[in-house]
């Protein structure tokens, strides 16, 4: 396979960016086909009035995490244990409402969870 100019002549800074610049063209071209697959897929699929779901099957999605504590004033806010407890600022017209709420929130009595129960 010859090349179409003498890569030895390159200098490093030269062939760093000539490494990106085919990185990128890779990317394209991947998407690219995995596009016309995709169509082509689709598109025979639907000649024999069949649909994706019913050759491939339901498509697993992202899994929502478990629900470990529950806000006993209002049961719709509830919060998984991941990242900041959400709290709506309007209702409790505080500007440290999540802060101070996050010791208001209790756990189901599920045996699943992994919280600490409150003594009631």
């Amino acid at each position: 396979m010859s090349m179409p100019f003498p890569i030895d002549a390159l200098s490093y800074s030269e062939l760093e960016a000539l490494e990106a610049q085919i990185a990128i063209r890779k990317r394209e071209l991947h998407r690219k086909n995995a596009e016309t697959v995709r169509s082509e897929l689709v598109r025979a699929v639907q000649a024999e009035g069949l649909t994706i779901e019913e050759v491939f099957g339901p498509s697993p999605g992202r899994k929502l995490p478990q629900v470990r504590y529950r806000n006993p004033d209002n049961p719709k806010q509830t919060w998984p244990g991941r990242g900041r407890a959400e709290m709506d600022a309007r209702e409790t017209g505080a500007r440290c409402a999540a802060r101070s709420a996050r010791h208001q929130w209790v756990a189901p009595r599920t045996p699943t969870s992994r919280a600490t129960w409150p003594d009631a």
